[in-house]
Order: C-alpha cells, then sequence, then structure tokens
C-alpha cells in the first residue's frame, strides 16, 4: 500500500504563474527546476460504474515511455488539501479501452478482487496534463515537490483547461523518526530527510516513515498566502466527470419513496425502509473493498436509520419479525463500527501527534502502527460478515418486513402526520431534560446517552420533514450540530478505550510489547487532555442549541401539521 497524493492543490491565474519561481526562492532554502512532463491520465471504470460506487478510480497514467496503472481513492478534498490513498501501483501497457476488457495489472485485479470474480473496464475520460516541475527543499529541510500545470479533458485543447499548483512531497527521500539501525548513532529528527536503509538490516516498525503531511500543508499555507492562491475545490477525477458531461452514480430514490402527509403509518415505514435498506445494500461494494472509509461510514449510517426507523415505527410493526431485523442489524452495525472506530482514531493520529511534545511525537507512530494492525483484523472480520450467510439472511429479512408492510391497511388506519407529531413532541423534551442536567461533573455515559437522543430525533426529524416544513429541517440541522460536538467528545472517549485495550493485549505478551504498550499509555494521557477540552465546547454548543424560538418553531410546525391531517 502507498500512502500518496498527500498534496495541497490551487488554481493560479496567469498573473500568479509568473510570481510562482520567484516566490518560491524567498520561501525555500533551495529551488531546482526540473524538466517539463507531459502526463496523460485514463480514468477506467466498469460499464455500470461499479468502482465509482466502490469510492475508487482506477488510472492509467502515462508519462514519456512509461504507462502505470493503479487504484486510487475519491475521498473529497478539505482546503485544496487531499490525502488519497493509492494502491496496487504497477507498470501496465497502453491499449485501447474503447470496449470493456479485462484489467492487466495483476495487483490490481487482486486488490479489486472484493468487488467480483471478474472485472472488465473500459474508458470513462481521459485528462491531459502539461506540468513545470519545482524541486524545493524548505529551510526545515523537508523536500517537497511544486508542480505547475494546465489541465484539460483530452480532445478540447489547452484553451479550455485550468492552471493549478500541486505541492507535494517528493518521491525519492523518506524521513526516519525513531532509532534505526543503518543510521549512524542510532537515532535522528523526525523532520531529517534520510535515504532509504542501503543495508539488510530492517528497521523497527513504524521507525520510517514518509514524509508527516504537517511539512506539506505549511510550506503549502506560506505559497498560498504569498501569492494569494484559492483552494481547488475539485480533484482531478472530479474535474474530468463535469468537464466530460457526467457525474458520479448515486443511490436511486426519486418521488416514489417520499411520504406523504395522508400515508398510512404503515406505509410510510415501508416507504422509510425501503430507501434506507437500498442506501445500505448501495454503499456493500465499498465497505468490501475497504480503499475508500468513506464507504463503510455512509453504510454504518444507513444502519444506524434503519435501526432508528424501526423505533420510531415499532408500534406499526410486525413485532417478531421487527425484533429479528432489529437485532441482526445491531450485530451487523457492531462489525462495521469497529472497523469505523479504528478508522476515526486513525484519521486523528497526525492532528495528535502534533499536540504532543516533540519528546512524545515517535510514541504516537508506535500506537498509530498498533492501531492500523488492529484495523486490518477488524477489516478481514467484516469482509467476512458482509459475505456471509447471515448477511444475506438480513438482506432477505428486511425485504420480508418491506412486503408486509405494503399490504393494504384497514380503512381509518392513523395517519403518519398525525402519529408522527405524537412521536417528536415527547423526543425533543427528552433532550431539553438530559441536557439542561449537563454539569461539569457529569459522567461521559451520560453526555453519550444526549447523543443517542439527538440521533434519534434527528433521523426521524429528516424522515418526516416533508410532512411538516422548513422548521423541523432546520431542527435537524442544529441537532446535527450538537451531535458533532459530543460526537468529537465520544470519539476521544473511545480513542482511550481503544488504546486500553491494546495496552491490556500487549505488554510482556508480545516481542517490544512493554515499550509498545509504554508508547500507548502517552497517547492515552494525550486523548483525555484532547477529551478535556472537548467536553469544554459542549457548554456553547448546548447554548447554541437550546434557543426558545427554534424550539417553539419546531413544535407549532408538527402540531399545525398534525391538526390539517385531522381537517
Amino acid at each position: 500500500m502507498h500512502e500518496g497524493d498527500k498534496k495541497t492543490v490551487f488554481l493560479v491565474s496567469r498573473d500568479q504563474l509568473e510570481r510562482l519561481p520567484s516566490t518560491l526562492r524567498r520561501l525555500a532554502g533551495t529551488v531546482r527546476r526540473r524538466p517539463p512532463r507531459e502526463v496523460h491520465d485514463l480514468y477506467l471504470d466498469t460499464p455500470t460504474r461499479l468502482l465509482m460506487r466502490a469510492g475508487v478510480a482506477c488510472r492509467l497514467r502515462r508519462v514519456g515511455t512509461r504507462a502505470t496503472l493503479a487504484i486510487e481513492s475519491l475521498t473529497p478534498a478539505h482546503d485544496g488539501f487531499t490525502d488519497r490513498l493509492e494502491e496496487a501501483i504497477e507498470d501496465s501497457p497502453d491499449r485501447d479501452w474503447t470496449r470493456p476488457s479485462p484489467l492487466s495489472g495483476r495487483q490490481v485485479r487482486s486488490r479489486l478482487a472484493p468487488l467480483a470474480r471478474r472485472l472488465d473496464v473500459q474508458r470513462v475520460f481521459a485528462l491531459n496534463q502539461e506540468c513545470r516541475v519545482y524541486g524545493v527543499q524548505t529551510r526545515d529541510g523537508a523536500r517537497l515537490e511544486v508542480s505547475v500545470g494546465r489541465l484539460y479533458l483530452a480532445g478540447t485543447g489547452l484553451g479550455e483547461g485550468i492552471n493549478r499548483v500541486e505541492v507535494a512531497p517528493s518521491a525519492s527521500p523518506r524521513y526516519v523518526s525513531r532509532e534505526c539501525a543503518d543510521v549512524p548513532g542510532g537515532k535522528v529528527s523526525s523532520t531529517q530527510p534520510f535515504p532509504p536503509c542501503s543495508s539488510n538490516v530492517r528497521c523497527r516498525a513504524g521507525m520510517v516513515e514518509d514524509l508527516p503531511a504537517e511539512l506539506v500543508r505549511r510550506f503549502a499555507a506560506a505559497l498560498q498566502k504569498k501569492l494569494k492562491l484559492k483552494p481547488a475545490v475539485e480533484s482531478e477525477f472530479e474535474y474530468g466527470l463535469r468537464e466530460a458531461g457526467m457525474a458520479a452514480p448515486v443511490p436511486v430514490e426519486g418521488s416514489a419513496l417520499r411520504i406523504r402527509p395522508r400515508d398510512p403509518v404503515r406505509k410510510a415505514a415501508a416507504l422509510a425502509l425501503t430507501r434506507h435498506v437500498r442506501l445500505m445494500r448501495w454503499h456493500v461494494p465499498g465497505s468490501r473493498l475497504g480503499i475508500n472509509p468513506e464507504c463503510l461510514h455512509d453504510m454504518r449510517v444507513s444502519v444506524r436509520r434503519l435501526r432508528a426507523i424501526l423505533r420510531l415505527f415499532r408500534e406499526a410493526l410486525p413485532p417478531a419479525t421487527a425484533a429479528k431485523v432489529a437485532e441482526e442489524l445491531k450485530w451487523l452495525g457492531q462489525s462495521l463500527g469497529a472497523v469505523r472506530d479504528l478508522d476515526v482514531h486513525l484519521q486523528e493520529c497526525p492532528a495528535m501527534r502534533r499536540r504532543l511534545p516533540e519528546a512524545e511525537r515517535t510514541a504516537a507512530d508506535a500506537c498509530r502502527s498498533e492501531m492500523s494492525r488492529r484495523r486490518d483484523r477488524a477489516y478481514a472480520a467484516l469482509r467476512h460478515d458482509l459475505a456471509s450467510p447471515r448477511f444475506r439472511a438480513l438482506k432477505k429479512s428486511c425485504r420480508d418486513l418491506i412486503r408486509t408492510l405494503r399490504r393494504p391497511t384497514a380503512a381509518g388506519s392513523r395517519r403518519i402526520a398525525e402519529e408522527g407529531a405524537s412521536w417528536l413532541r415527547p423526543e425533543l423534551g427528552r433532550i431539553l431534560k438530559a441536557g439542561r442536567a449537563i454539569a461539569a461533573d457529569t459522567p461521559d455515559a451520560a453526555l453519550h446517552r444526549l447523543r443517542v437522543r439527538c440521533k434519534r430525533l434527528r433521523y426521524a426529524s429528516e424522515t418526516l420533514r416533508d410532512l411538516y416544513g422548513k422548521p423541523v429541517t432546520k431542527m435537524a440541522r442544529r441537532l446535527a450540530a450538537l451531535q458533532d460536538v459530543l460526537g468529537a467528545h465520544q470519539d476521544a472517549v473511545t480513542a482511550q478505550a481503544l488504546i486500553g485495550r491494546a495496552m491490556a493485549e500487549t505488554g510482556a505478551a508480545t516481542p517490544g510489547g512493554v515499550d509498545v504498550a509504554y508508547a500507548l499509555g502517552l497517547c492515552a494521557a494525550g486523548w483525555r487532555e484532547e477529551q478535556r477540552s472537548r467536553r469544554a465546547a459542549f457548554d456553547k454548543a448546548w447554548e447554541a442549541f437550546d434557543r426558545k424560538k427554534a424550539r417553539r418553531a419546531f413544535l407549532k410546525a408538527i402540531a399545525q401539521g398534525s391538526v390539517k391531517e385531522i381537517a
């Protein structure tokens, strides 16, 4: 696996391009201009766009006479910064892809095997890029590559493209963060450039790592400030899709699944369940593949929403069938959660590393390595669960429950607008009571219970928002904001629990376990400090949520919707 494309991308004007070389020389220690290059990227996918649905793209890149095939995750950029995974990069022959053909790369085929036994792919679109490249060594020793290029859709010409500047790590240096047997003296700084080990002596796990992303960010931020650059809001892939007049596939929902005020409760339950069962199944390929973590996150959210819908409509559902489906969804949610919790922890590890004192940052590297191993084990268990008869039985049970709910209802059945108001009103009351009782010494479990209540009301409001209008939609947004603050706090609590379990299972029981346990303990202490700061953010978030005007508008909207339905 190659953790690649830790880069920051900006859009630039002609004037900014002219000033770029002199700006680089002022900001960096040394700047060397490299020969220009032309990059030709061909993106491939199945006719049904299975790879896009799984959150990845297959890219055939040709630079000069060399063509390489790679898989890249389609994670979104934030302020121009992308931290994408590129996997299974290998040389590949370039050929005509206008018709579906099997992939030629052995590594790529192997990595995509969880999606299907056979993958026939064809051309989606092609991008060309003419680049000027600068090798930059910053004053703190980091070696970067600054690429200035004109990106355009193949067949349209230079005049139709956009100018972009990319700041990324240089491909050659590596950075040693702890003791290494091949380094004279055995220790070097975590940001000192050092070539790969020249001997066969193997470094300890976690000692040698790629250039940290924060060094890319730091230099890119200085360059952005000097030239007043605008971050790119689209990746190359997103730009190519848009220019080619295409769009990424999305689950088909349509107006047929819209809940209307006069729908009987059973029909409304069937519509809500249908929508989220489709979403759950839509994200299965990406979750099985395991490259883009957003796919697994979205599938976990779908499972949570399904459980919330079962609870919301529990009085209208067949008790035995609903209980069976709820139990199986809980099992699936736990399997997904075991991976997702570790994904969140690993995503936050770089930020936690920056917050630790310099002397303790190597402990963060050891912690991250241990958690990565645990994530791999949890993902293997999830992939087994998604291919198991139990998961197939769950999908069948969901279909059977929906079919039961779609049967004709008796005349005079209660309508959803009337019934929904009786569900939403008391749930808000429980949230207000619990939130107002939170104090400085309130246990963490109470905040987690409040978060769960917020999530339930939010999901219920989003399910029924078409019935009651904007005030209910606004309440869902307010609940989401409060839920984010509570979720950040819970992430810190979960991180400590994950580290605690890892400490209990390492120690003297494994080679080097004592050192790993010590490093984990330092990271747990860092997470305790982070938890305190996130806990302090709750008071302000609650004050923003507990507003009389918004609360009254919400209650009035659901009351009016109920009265209109009765009338």
